[in-house]
């Protein structure tokens, strides 16, 4: 099985797994699933550092793609067609993260883990939390 990590899922994992539910750790640490990490994720989370929303190292930024292929996980680049359905989504969340990772998830047909309530409400998602 295919799992696309929301940004939340991914910084749990790596600081506090706890906050993950039984499922969602269960589900990352089955090694026969592929798990992606969308390239929004390091966007958002780059973007909430600097800005002092979100405090983590310089070098958890600056060796995203490191970390995350050192996970045993691959990177899921951001798509024309991500980005035309997330904002033709037919949703009321307005986080653009959110709707591009969402977009992502429908267009390649894969799991989401997320605990987003509004992301588990938009047709077609597939969550698991």
């Amino acid at each position: 099985m295919t799992l696309l990590l929301d940004t939340h899922a991914i910084l749990w994992w790596w600081a506090f797994p706890d906050k993950l539910s039984q499922k969602a750790r269960a589900s990352i640490e089955h090694r026969e699933n592929d798990i992606w990490v969308s390239s929004v994720s390091a966007y958002e989370i780059s973007l909430k550092q600097h800005f002092n929303k979100l405090e983590i190292p310089q070098s958890l930024i600056e060796n995203f793609e490191y970390h995350v292929r050192g996970e045993g996980w691959t990177l899921l680049p951001l798509t024309c067609p991500h980005a035309i359905l997330a904002g033709q989504l037919e949703t009321d969340h307005k986080d653009p993260f959110d709707r591009l990772i969402a977009a992502q998830s429908i267009v390649e047909n894969v799991k989401i883990v997320t605990c987003d309530q509004q992301i588990s409400r938009i047709q077609n998602i597939d969550v698991i939390w």
